[in-house]
């Protein structure tokens, strides 16, 4: 009898506890990362295998010259809100499953196939994706984990990067602009020289020269007494213009809070006007006589 009732309650217990038995930890956990630049979103989602000490990774447990996707399980996917570039190639919004074939000293085939759910065994056809790129693999300390990860953003592109072992793949990203080009005509308003009357924290006033030149559909200004250089940002505002910072010719940050907003006379640019967060003068730019 009590046989009976310790079996009873032992079912009772499994019935009441239903995840012991259905929890499952997988050697190949899922993971997700993520980036936005200038409006679009890429989503990537992944296995993440372990190295758990095979070696070589690739070369054995990756072989050389067949298709395999970058993790495990189910294959690696993308997903992009809106048509970009990858490493200079079209590859139209959408999502896409990812796949590699690796090659012992030589580039790599990345390719994305249209067909988002497969197996990792499911290899799709080369010939059958909507792109194909190669790309270089680079030598790097070792990666236990295999990881992507989005190593480089600027005003319109992005490095994502694959990393497992002593290896890394880099694929570069790069999206539309978000804002329409100017025109040279309506830039043509802004530019030439100016002098700039800056008042510092101390109450001392400083007057920079300062240049506008309209290059390659953007307005660039410099203060050439610093190598200053910034991105004048169209807004939705008329003569309205976010100070892009600048480096190496990209834009690395956006005062969004202290625009430049320009006085128009005939349609040329005469004067400018920054404010301070008190809605002070900041800055001033005028045209030299």
């Amino acid at each position: 009898m009590r046989s009976r009732v310790r079996c009873s309650a032992a079912l009772v217990l499994m019935l009441a506890v239903p995840s012991l038995a259905t929890a499952q930890i997988r050697l190949s956990e899922r993971g997700t990362v993520g980036q936005t630049v200038d409006g679009t979103t890429i989503n990537l989602e992944y296995a993440r295998p372990q190295a758990r000490g095979r070696n070589p990774i690739f070369g054995k447990v990756v072989r050389w010259g067949e298709p395999w996707t970058p993790g495990a399980n189910y294959a690696t996917t993308i997903s992009l809100s809106k048509d970009v570039k990858v490493n200079g190639q079209n590859l139209a919004k959408g999502t896409y499953s990812v796949w590699m074939i690796a090659v012992e000293q030589a580039d790599w085939t990345v390719f994305f196939h249209p067909t988002a759910r497969l197996f990792h065994t499911q290899h799709p056809k080369v010939d059958s994706a909507a792109l194909k790129i190669a790309v270089k693999p680079q030598q790097i300390e070792p990666v236990e984990i295999l990881t992507f990860a989005f190593t480089s953003i600027t005003r319109n592109r992005t490095t994502l990067e694959m990393r497992w072992d002593k290896t890394a793949i880099p694929i570069s990203i790069e999206v539309p602009s978000s804002r329409a080009p100017l025109s040279a005509d309506i830039a043509a308003a802004y530019t030439g020289p100016w002098s700039v009357i800056m008042t510092n924290e101390g109450g001392k006033v400083d007057t920079l020269d300062f240049t506008i030149d309209f290059t390659d559909s953007r307005l660039i200004g410099e203060v050439k007494k610093w190598g200053w250089k910034v991105e004048l940002v169209p807004t939705r505002t008329a003569h309205t213009f976010q100070v892009g910072m600048m480096d190496n010719n990209e834009v690395v940050d956006i005062e969004a809070d202290y625009p430049l907003v320009f006085t128009v006379e005939g349609g040329r640019a005469i004067s400018f006007l920054v404010k301070s967060d008190t809605n002070d003068e900041w800055m001033r730019g005028i045209r030299p006589r």
